[in-house]
């Protein structure tokens, strides 16, 4: 056809066009679209118009290979729709525009016989999605990567297109298997997909037993996502229908997941009940993968309590039984939560190893998720023990794969922790935009824990730029927002920061220890005697500070016990330390030398060397016991 012939073509099919449509306003490419469809070489071959709809289906493309394993007779429809541009090859992928999978999804929507083996040949993908988790699943986690968004948009199709009961049990199977994929490792969203699920599945009605799968679904899913209000309704839901289908241990997987909402909204009390009935009813079915689990998220929950002795308890039990399944992936993720807690017991070599450890199974199984997390954990490490170039390496790498993952959350999360690093290396106001980068996206998440953490980190900002009074009034805005998601947790966390910096402030020394009281009341009564005990620290080092050493001893020791007692070494040695240095005031050298020696020793344990302030001490209370008449024997000894 001749560029005149081309143009007159055109200009005839879209006065066509306009003529049967008349309130429809085609776009030249859509005009243009119809013109190819129209053409020669398209009538001469009838199947090509039926594979470029089924075509259309696939975002992603899809292999040459596999397409013609998927739909036979194939290749000269291709060819012709190669030959009109309708789609493109590269590298043996064959991929259409999004205008043209509009257009074509929309004016001729897929049909059989070519329709159906696309379904059945994506659904089958899915089934490899059950071995993820055991040794060499790293290619099954790199091949449903690169094909969920084919997957995911062939089975929403499917979805709409009212299936019927046999074809809803199969197209289900597929969706539970690709949604257990995006929950495992991180990527792609399913949310739309199982909303579309559940609307098909509620409108046909007989369908009970998938009906209550889904919504146990929606609910991992919404959780996952941070929106755990919603996720509790769709989860009680799920509770209630496998209740009546008579199934107890499907009924107790949704209690698991209702208990850690509760969790992560602080609502401790009622989790920790929905917990323990469900440990209960997996241990009378004699379920080890359901006490996994339960066990999995006690270990969390203690964790966010403060209890972490608890915590490492539940995550070995969860991990010896995972291992027992050859759940190999979630017994990974135990490794990764007991080197969170030997992080917050400044047990630093221990979380080293079990970051190591988690970190070459998530990559042995293909989780580039976990194994961000587990560098973002590294460079958390890194950053306490003042390596900060280290730090910032390992946060940007894992920063960049949680984005190439889509991991919304996690990115956020990496984002307040790279905030934190500046803090510490007082680049304020580059700390500042990270922290209300983070803060953005946790508010357009819906995670409004996420949001109120990044003001509570603001606040520690604002006292190093701008003073006390800024500082209290980030921390009273951070401490709302938590009372709003009722966390009391954080709002505890808040009033302990206002106490500690009004005691900075003239006359506010009563007010201060009062918010004091009240953060360490919340504490105890949360189970967090970690909490309790920094409010008793700041009370005993503020007067110490006013010269009130009777008082600031009691309090001084009754915080450094229950650090020992926790095993919590950076706590321990800052008590050690001011301990030593109002025993060495009060010319008391001997309890000064064993609280100091017990402050180094604990220092050492965690890895950091404070040597010059240390030592700096040690040489004035040695020097001190040398003035003195009554340790001149002693020192003598050469001691």
């Amino acid at each position: 056809m001749s560029a005149a012939e081309l143009i007159e073509a055109y200009e005839e099919e879209k006065t066509a066009l306009l003529r049967r449509v008349p309130e429809t306003r085609l776009t030249s490419l859509e005009v243009s679209i119809t013109l190819s469809l129209h053409s020669g070489t398209m009538k001469a071959e009838p199947d090509a118009c039926k594979l470029l709809s089924v075509l259309c289906l696939l975002p992603d493309g899809i292999h040459v290979k596999l397409l013609k394993s998927m739909v036979s007779g194939s290749v000269r429809a291709l060819r012709a729709l190669k030959a009109v541009a309708l789609v493109s090859q590269e590298n043996q992928r064959i991929a259409t525009l999004a205008p043209i999978r509009e257009f074509m999804l929309e004016k001729h929507p897929p049909e059989d016989p070519g329709l159906t083996h696309i379904r059945d040949g994506f659904m089958a993908l899915t089934v490899s999605a059950e071995g993820i988790g055991r040794e060499n699943s790293k290619e099954t986690v790199e091949m449903l990567t690169a094909q969920f968004g084919n997957i995911n948009s062939v089975l929403s199709q499917f979805w709409t297109a009212s299936p019927s009961a046999s074809q809803a049990r199969v197209l289900h199977a597929a969706t539970k298997r690709l949604v257990n994929f995006s929950g495992l490792t991180r990527y792609g969203d399913c949310l739309p997909l199982l909303r579309t699920a559940e609307l098909t599945l509620k409108t046909m009605g007989n369908l009970r037993q998938e009906e209550a799968e889904c919504l146990r679904n929606l609910g991992a899913i919404l959780s996952q996502s941070h929106r755990h209000e919603e996720a509790i309704a769709k989860l009680r839901a799920a509770v209630k229908a496998f209740k009546m289908l008579g199934e107890p241990e499907a009924a107790a997987q949704c209690t698991i997941m209702i208990g850690d909402a509760l969790s992560v909204l602080a609502r401790y009390p009622e989790s920790l009940k929905e917990l323990r009935d469900a440990l209960r009813t997996f241990e009378a079915c004699g379920s080890w993968v359901g006490t996994a689990q339960c066990n999995n998220i006690l270990g969390g929950i203690f964790y966010r309590m403060g209890r972490y002795e608890e915590s490492i308890q539940r995550l070995k039990l969860a991990k010896v039984g995972f291992e027992r399944q050859q759940d190999q992936l979630a017994a990974a993720r135990c490794t990764l939560g007991m080197a969170e807690v030997f992080y917050m017991l400044d047990r630093y070599e221990e979380a080293k190893s079990r970051l190591t450890e988690a970190k070459a199974a998530f990559e042995r199984l293909g989780d580039r998720v976990g194994s961000a997390r587990c560098a973002q954990g590294m460079g958390e490490m890194h950053g306490i023990l003042g390596q900060y170039n280290e730090t910032v390496d390992s946060l940007h790498e894992a920063l960049e794969v949680l984005k190439a993952y889509g991991d919304k959350h996690g990115v956020a999360q990496c984002t307040m922790n790279l905030g934190k690093v500046l803090t510490h290396l007082e680049q304020c106001d580059q700390a500042m935009d990270k922290f209300r980068e983070a803060k953005s996206t946790f508010e357009a998440m819906g995670d409004s824990k996420g949001s109120a953490q990044c003001t509570q980190l603001m606040g520690d900002v604002m006292y190093m730029t701008r003073g006390h009074g800024e500082a209290i009034k980030m921390f009273e805005e951070a401490k709302g927002q938590f009372h709003d998601i009722k966390d009391s947790m954080g709002e505890a966390q808040c009033l302990q920061s206002i106490g500690e910096l009004m005691f900075r402030l003239p006359a506010q020394e009563d007010e201060a220890e009062y918010k004091l009281h009240e953060a360490k009341s919340t504490f105890l009564a949360l189970g967090d005697r970690m909490g309790a005990a920094h409010c008793v620290r700041i009370i005993g080092e503020a007067l110490g500070d006013r010269g009130l050493y009777s008082a600031a001893i009691a309090r001084l020791e009754e915080a450094r016990a229950i650090f020992a007692d926790l095993q919590l070494l950076s706590g321990k040695a800052r008590t050690c330390q001011y301990l030593a240095r109002i025993y060495f005031v009060q010319e008391r050298f001997g309890p000064a030398l064993r609280v100091l020696r017990e402050g180094v020793a604990a220092h050492d344990q965690m890895g950091v060397h404070e040597e010059r302030s240390t030592d700096r001490l040690l040489l004035q209370l040695l020097q001190g016991m040398a003035r003195s008449e009554r340790y001149r024997a002693f020192f003598r000894i050469g001691s």
